[in-house]
Order: C-alpha cells, then sequence, then structure tokens
C-alpha cells in the first residue's frame, strides 16, 4: 500500500502547523526587532552610559547569534527531528529573552541577546521545513511566505507595544512581554504538536490493540506522509495484508471442512455398502443366479450413486444398472425398458417401488401379504428376493418345458403324417407315432418336474 502524498492530507493538518510556525516566527520578529524600538530608553540608562555606537554593537550581538544558530541548527534538525528541535529552539531564546529583562549591565544585555539569538537563528530553517513538510508541494512557496512575513509583523508588533509601555514602564517590560508572547506561542505549538504527533500514535496504538485482539478489520487514521504518517500506512497495509490471509484461510477451512464432510460421507457410504455386500451376499447371488439360468437377464435399479451401483452390480453380478433413479421416476424407466420390446418384471415393495410394480409387465410384490388378489401379478408374504427370483423363474422354466413337451409330443406324429403322404409308410403307423409322441412328452414332463422339485 503505498504512503499517502502530501496531496492527500487533510488541509485543516496542513494550515495548522503553518500558522503555529508563523506564530514561533512573529514572536521570534518581535524579539528580534524589539530592541530597536527600546533604544532610546536604553541609551538614557542610568549608570550604563551608552551611547549610539555601544548600543548599535550590543543590539549587532543578536545578529551574531543568528548566524551561529543558522549553522548548527541544521545538523542538530536532522538529529532530534523537527518537531523536537523546534520546541528546544523555542525554549532555549525564550530563556535568554527573559534574562535580557534582568540585565544589569550593558554587557549582560549583549551576552543574552548574542544567546538568544542563536535560537533565533536555529529556529527559523527548522520552522521552515516542518511547514513545507505539512503543506502540498504547490503551496510549499506561499507557506515560506506566510513565514517569512512574520518577521515584519513581529517587528510592527514590538513597535506598537513600545508606544504604549515604554513612556510608562520602561524598556525592561518589553522584553518580559516578548517572553511571555513566546511562552504562550510554545503552549500553543506543544497543544498542536500533542494532536497532530500524540493524537495520531494513540489511534494507532488503538487499532495495534483491536488486531490484537482479533478485529483484523481495524485501520489507523493516516493524515501526513512523515514518519508517523508512513507507520500508519505500513500498519495499514499489514492489516490489509493479515485480513486477506485470514480470507484466504477461512475459504481454505471451508473447503477443507467441505472435503472432510464428503469424505466422512464417502466413508459412511462405503461402510454401507460394505454391510449391504455383506447381507445381499447371503441370499441375492443365489436369486440372481436361479435368473440367469431361467435366462432371465437382472438389472438393478436404484436411487444410488453409479460408482455404489455399479460396486454392487459387481458383487452381485449383474450386468446392467440404472443409476441415479429417483423412487417417483423409476415407472417412468420401467416403461422405456418394456419400449425395446422386452418383457419386464419388477421385483420390489409396495411401500416404495409401487410406481415400478405399477409399470411393469409382471409385478412381484414382496411383504405383500393381505394384498388385494389381483392388485399384483404375483404376491409374496416373504421378503426374500429368492423367492422372488424363483416366481419368475419358475413359471419361466414352466413355459419353456411345456413348449418342448408340445414339440416332443407331436413330432412324431407330424413325421408319421408326412411318411404316409408319401407313401413311404402304411397307415398303421400313425397310432404307432402318437404313442411314441405320447411316451416322450410324458417322459420329458417328469424328468422336468423331478428337476424343478430338486431345485
Amino acid at each position: 500500500m503505498p504512503v499517502p502524498s502530501t496531496q492527500s492530507r487533510p488541509a485543516t493538518t496542513s494550515w495548522l502547523v503553518v500558522a503555529i510556525c508563523a506564530l514561533v516566527v512573529i514572536t521570534e520578529g518581535y524579539d528580534l526587532i524589539v530592541f530597536g524600538a527600546l533604544l532610546p530608553k536604553l541609551l538614557v540608562e542610568p549608570g550604563w552610559g551608552l551611547n549610539s555606537a555601544s548600543a548599535g554593537t550590543i543590539g549587532s550581538f543578536v545578529y551574531l547569534g543568528m548566524l551561529i544558530g543558522a549553522l548548527t541548527g541544521g545538523p542538530a534538525c536532522d538529529r532530534f527531528g523537527r518537531r523536537r528541535f523546534v520546541n528546544l529552539a523555542v525554549a532555549w531564546f525564550t530563556m535568554w529573552t527573559f534574562a535580557c529583562a534582568l540585565a544589569a549591565q550593558p554587557w549582560q544585555l549583549g551576552a543574552f541577546r548574542l544567546l538568544a539569538g542563536m535560537g533565533m537563528g536555529a529556529v527559523i530553517p527548522a520552522a521552515v521545513a516542518l511547514a513545507k513538510e505539512y503543506t502540498p508541494p504547490s503551496r510549499g512557496g506561499l507557506a515560506v511566505t506566510i513565514l517569512m512575513a512574520g518577521i515584519p509583523l513581529g517587528g510592527m508588533a514590538a513597535s506598537a507595544i513600545g508606544l504604549v509601555v515604554l513612556p510608562a514602564h520602561g524598556w525592561r517590560p518589553m522584553f518580559l512581554i516578548g517572553g511571555l508572547t513566546i511562552v504562550a506561542a510554545a503552549g500553543v505549538l506543544t497543544v498542536a504538536m500533542r494532536r497532530i504527533v500524540l493524537r495520531p500514535l494513540t489511534q494507532l496504538s488503538a487499532a495495534a490493540r483491536r488486531v490484537g485482539g482479533g478485529d483484523f478489520d481495524a485501520r489507523a487514521p493516516v493524515s501526513s506522509s512523515d514518519e508517523i504518517g508512513q507507520l500508519g500506512a505500513a500498519f495499514n497495509d499489514m492489516t490489509a495484508r493479515l485480513t486477506t490471509a485470514r480470507q484466504e484461510l477461512e475459504g481454505k477451512n471451508s473447503e477443507l471442512a467441505t472435503a472432510l464432510q464428503h469424505l466422512q460421507e464417502s466413508r459412511e457410504r462405503l461402510e454401507l455398502l460394505e454391510q449391504l455386500k455383506g447381507e445381499l451376499a447371503k441370499f441375492v447371488p443365489e436369486a440372481v443366479q436361479r435368473l440367469l439360468d431361467a435366462r432371465i437377464e437382472p438389472v438393478l435399479l436404484s436411487g444410488e450413486a453409479r460408482d455404489t451401483c455399479e460396486t454392487i452390480g459387481r458383487a452381485l453380478d449383474i450386468e446392467h444398472v440404472r443409476p441415479e433413479v429417483l423412487p417417483a421416476d423409476r415407472g417412468a424407466e420401467v416403461r422405456a425398458l418394456a419400449e425395446g420390446g422386452s418383457v419386464v418384471a419388477v421385483v420390489g415393495h409396495p411401500s416404495g417401488d409401487d410406481g415400478a410394480l405399477g409399470a411393469a409387465d409382471v409385478a412381484v410384490a414382496m411383504g405383500a401379504a393381505g394384498a388385494t388378489p389381483g392388485e399384483w401379478a404375483v404376491a409374496l408374504a416373504s421378503d426374500d428376493v429368492r423367492d422372488a427370483a424363483l416366481a419368475l423363474a419358475i413359471p419361466h422354466a414352466t413355459r419353456a418345458r411345456v413348449r418342448a413337451a408340445i414339440a416332443l409330443g407331436a413330432t412324431p406324429g407330424v413325421i408319421a403324417l408326412l411318411a404316409i403322404g408319401f407313401g413311404i409308410a402304411p397307415l398303421a403307423i400313425a397310432p404307432l407315432a402318437a404313442l411314441a409322441g405320447a411316451v416322450a412328452a410324458a417322459a420329458h414332463a417328469r424328468e422336468s418336474g423331478a428337476r424343478t422339485t430338486a431345485s
């Protein structure tokens, strides 16, 4: 996340910092130019014996101090930071401005002015840099102009105050007023810096505590591009990444939970399938084999998934399966099977397979004790699928055996009739052929009955 530029900084904060720095420069302008306003009083100060030359020398000490402060202030500003250095420089020249009001000798006044000038020279470049830091680049020149206008404004204030104070109270209160003005400006500066610096840090700390408590949507207000603003922007970038990571983790957890649920369902289905295979293996293979022996092709019709149905089909040696057919759709599925010209028989329970049983050519209802006669083609009292298979296999086999018996009984007579017709055999052979056909049919019927009883 990019750090906000000064273009995106609120205008209130930018111009508040400019106003504070301008107030500091105005107080400095007052302290710098006040010496010229009180010079007439210094020339007549009892016991000092000043003349224009000596008074001018004392007044020039402040500019020497400003030169020293300007040369040393830059490295110190970089070392301690602009805000802290501005506070230190203002406190420095305020202290020596108060000391000027207490000077007892001309040299003391000159020394105090020299020391105060060092603070004045250091504070101007620091204040200009601080104001430009909080000002959009397009308004940087305007901010510098406002600050530099503070020096003549301070000088005008010194002259105006001197017209009132000097005639009645002398020159010492002028330094006291300058010192008090600086103290007031320092107080405003402290309060404003607290709002600009400490409040964002407090908000950043509160946001950090919220994130520590699990609220990854917490954000720190970013209102500047200085070190605090960059820290807030980095914090917001971190929390945004944490939010994205948490959302991705929640998504992965959701996918994992879904996969685990599917795995659990698959495991339960597999256990059920194994149990079902175990139960079915006791008697269903025998029933299927009976159907296959009777040349009846079994079809498994189920609402289970294809893989489940195919597994069951392989276990029971059933080749044809119709998976995922709901009970309401099974009647239509049975009719679709009958459209191929085959005779379709359905084995099922009346309670759940009513639609399929009703659509079948032959319906074998298991567990149908007490059913209305004629409601189903075959109604079984038991639930044993072997009985249902037997109910289908016996009529199917009986029909085949009847056809075979008819063919065996009629074949000798037909052959005899053909032989008599072509004059190959005498007419007397006809009764013998009929008797032979009857004996063959009776023998076949006896063998088939014995086989049915054995099965």
